[in-house]
């Protein structure tokens, strides 16, 4: 049950190997979803923009922050648009060739920001919009969409274990093919912040 993995009368052991074999489970059946030309495309259109913006909250909006966190170590900029509730003006300030990524499981989110008119603008300034979710619901304005199964609740679960094992399995694939692009530029350019983290840490 990926609302609820573990039971009040099950072992710790028992409870260890529930969460194992939910990630394990969710990480299968999102690869076993996923087209391998949809994640090159994404990791293309990332590879080239000089700015990523990531709209997202709640849990999905920590994944995004991962992500962001692995982008900016091989020298791509990202925003969490909607950090301090600026995604407005985010959107506003967006410029042809960058890429807006909308991360929501049941793409409820993404359906609020459509009602606000956000992917359309976006759309209007020559920005490529991505949607990862495990929605089936087809949004006119996103051009590229990663989709992954709907096995866990929107509410009354004990966590988004399950959704967020997904996204994030999905941003690690979008990552690796990202740095694949330009392998050896990415290993130059991670050496030589680690080499200058190093120094700062006194490692």
């Amino acid at each position: 049950d990926p609302d609820y993995p573990v039971s009040p009368d099950q072992s710790t052991a028992a409870s260890l190997d529930m969460i194992a074999n939910l990630t394990k489970e969710a990480v299968d059946g999102a690869r076993a979803a996923m087209d391998a030309h949809d994640i090159q495309a994404v990791a293309r259109a990332i590879h080239k923009a000089p700015l990523v913006l990531l709209y997202a909250t709640g849990d999905s909006q920590i994944s995004s922050e991962a992500f962001a966190n692995l982008l900016i170590k091989i020298g791509i900029r990202c925003v969490i648009a909607e950090s301090r509730g600026e995604f407005i003006a985010n959107c506003h300030a967006a410029r042809p060739g960058e890429v807006a990524m909308f991360i929501s499981y049941s793409g409820d989110h993404i359906t609020s920001m459509t009602k606000l008119g956000v992917p359309q603008e976006l759309k209007s300034r020559g920005c490529t919009t991505i949607a990862i979710t495990a929605s089936t619901v087809h949004q006119p304005w996103i051009a590229q969409t990663i989709r992954f199964p709907a096995r866990e609740k929107a509410f009354d679960k004990m966590a988004t274990f399950y959704s967020q094992a997904c996204i994030r399995f999905i941003f690690n694939c979008i990552y690796a093919e990202v740095w694949r692009l330009d392998y050896d530029a990415n290993i130059h350019h991670k050496h030589s912040i680690d080499g200058k983290a190093k120094s700062v840490h006194g490692a």
